[in-house]
């Protein structure tokens, strides 16, 4: 039955990164993280379907969108929520699952059909919400492989054979024979008569295709309108369906941040790196996403990996600026998003010849910020010879941030007031803070933190000036 709950799940992944104690990156899979997330957040419209009548484009039958030797089906996607619009196992895709084939989302795993009703093969990986992914299925005749952003995620012998035919309209969001709609977007939507291979659609997924191509039979870019870019295949629009290049915020039940984190060098000859930690302590999945706020960025349209942590299991991840988000020289916060409770830590560490050493660094829930208007403290600070203090902020809303920092000696006499501005989603560090207000040397100090505007963390990081080794402390 369709929407039936998923057996067994795969080893915990990340954007085709395994991951059990450690990290082991798979070939080629950091080639698809943040390009396309710059391109889809900043470039031309996709289309949004985004009301409860139901909407979908519609596309009359023809042979040409009936392959039966093979398909390759893949487009960006973006969900919203899981559920969709009108029962459960939204569409992406459709040609009548009853007869034919259908690519959509059951219990937030994506599912396809070659040869109708009871032909389905569920992918080993949930599609995380509020995220671009691009979202790949093949079938070959003998087996169906999902891949996600370029990397193979699960691949399934089936019973073989040619696909099936249906002479229904292709529906885009929806489908002839199951009529709820997803809620979410779709981009650059694409239908080869090939399977194509794993390293051909890594390769292609960035850029748009505005000419035949063997084994093509259509794109619809949805730049704006139902029609097919290549192939001919016109579509229309049957309810509530949008074009734009400006996305609805995106669902995030339970969201955390790690105010610190990098793959960079610091003070001489420290080098920075972060090992990040996800539990589970549930007894279903959680489907988590991470997002990277970079450092001094506006971070409206932050680049992302997703994963899967299984029940009562942990996900980590080693050096994640780098094997994740592909950054070599980048201070970030990190952004996690999971649709069930989850417990997430980090550790920022110097990666030296003898040896490490470094801060534990927690990942906050959302909640925990310090609120529009409130006041926060960071004690035990100090700027001389011993010791250095670097503050650090990050903005956990959309909107601009005004951060007003009032610097103190030990004994409360005031040193200055210096005001900091954060773009959505930002993130800034004020290496030697201090020095922004003096320079004089502080052997010992507080600051208090007062936001305008919205919810931000805040921190310390106090580094001893013989050895380098850091102290994080969190602001309350």
């Amino acid at each position: 039955m369709r929407g039936s709950h998923r057996g067994n799940h795969p080893s915990n992944t990340i954007h085709g990164l395994v991951i059990r104690a450690l990290v082991c990156v798979v070939a080629a899979a950091a080639a698809a993280l943040a390009p396309r997330q710059a391109a889809a957040q900043a470039g031309a419209p996709w289309v949004g379907f985004l009301g409860p009548g139901g909407g979908h484009i519609e596309v009359a039958d023809a042979p040409a969108l009936n392959p039966t030797a093979a398909i390759t089906i893949e487009a960006w996607v973006n969900l919203l929520d899981t559920g969709g619009w009108g029962g459960g196992c939204p569409g992406i895709v459709g040609k009548g699952y009853v007869e034919s084939y259908w690519l959509g989302i059951c219990s937030g795993y994506p599912r396809f059909y070659t040869q109708g009703s009871g032909s389905a093969v569920d992918a080993g990986f949930a599609l995380p919400v509020g995220a671009w992914n691009h979202l790949a299925v093949t079938y070959d005749g003998a087996t169906v492989k999902f891949y996600i952003n370029g990397g193979l995620a699960s691949s399934t012998a089936t019973g073989g054979g040619p696909l099936t035919t249906s002479t229904k309209p292709l529906m885009i969001g929806s489908d002839p024979d199951w009529l709820p709609t997803m809620k979410g977007y779709v981009d650059e939507l694409r239908i080869w008569n090939v399977a194509r291979s794993g390293s051909a659609i890594a390769a292609a997924m960035n850029t748009p295709i505005t000419s035949p191509q063997a084994g093509l039979v259509a794109v619809w870019s949805m730049d704006g309108s139902p029609d097919a870019t290549v192939g001919g295949f016109h579509g229309t629009i049957v309810g509530d369906v949008t074009f734009s290049s400006t996305v609805t915020p995106p669902s995030c039940p339970f969201a955390y941040f790690i105010p610190t984190s990098g793959h960079l060098p610091g003070v001489a000859p420290t080098q920075w790196r972060t090992y990040v930690s996800i539990l589970n302590n549930q007894s279903s999945p959680a489907s988590v996403t991470m997002f990277l706020l970079k450092r001094d960025h506006d971070n409206s349209s932050p680049a992302s990996v997703f994963g899967t942590v299984l029940p009562h299991s942990t996900l980590e991840g080693q050096d994640v600026v780098l094997s994740l988000f592909g950054e070599s020289n980048l201070a970030a916060a990190l952004k996690v998003c999971s649709d069930t409770p989850v417990l997430v830590s980090s550790r920022t560490y110097n990666q030296s010849p003898t040896g490490t050493y470094g801060q534990g660094v927690p990942g906050f829930p959302a909640n925990q910020a310090i609120a529009d208007g409130g006041t926060a403290y960071l004690t035990g600070l100090q700027e001389n010879a011993a010791a250095r203090s670097n503050l650090g902020f990050v903005n956990t809303s959309l909107a601009t941030v005004s951060v007003t920092v009032a610097y103190f000696a030990v004994d409360g006499t005031p040193i200055g007031t210096q005001v900091y501005s954060l773009p959505p989603q930002g993130y800034i560090q004020r290496t030697r803070a201090f020095r922004d207000v003096t320079g004089v040397d502080v052997a010992g100090g507080f600051v208090s933190i007062t936001p305008s505007g919205g919810a931000i963390f805040a921190y310390a990081s106090v580094i001893d000036a013989t050895t380098g080794d850091p102290a994080y402390y969190n602001a309350e």
